[in-house]
């Protein structure tokens, strides 16, 4: 997986770049539940792209829904002025 370094750099870029949406915590579940319905998705699994290192990617690669949702929880958690 990433390191914390590469985690907290491509955190800091991202929000940098785009701005930071608020979720509302009690919305979770229901925004994550939107992963189900991807045209890439096979036999009702969730397939993602998952970076291994910045700039190289795994494809197809199964989670959980509660992956979906720790990864916006994760979001949540990070600074909108990096």
């Amino acid at each position: 997986g990433l390191s914390d370094q590469s985690v907290a750099e491509i955190s800091k870029f991202l929000i940098q770049t785009f701005g930071k949406v608020d979720i509302p915590a009690p919305e979770l579940n229901a925004i994550a539940k939107n992963a189900l319905q991807d045209k890439k998705n096979q036999d009702g699994k969730i397939l993602c792209t998952l970076l291994s290192s910045i700039g190289e990617g795994t494809y197809d690669t199964p989670i959980e829904l509660a992956e979906v949702e720790r990864a916006l929880d994760y979001y949540r958690s990070l600074e909108a002025s990096f």
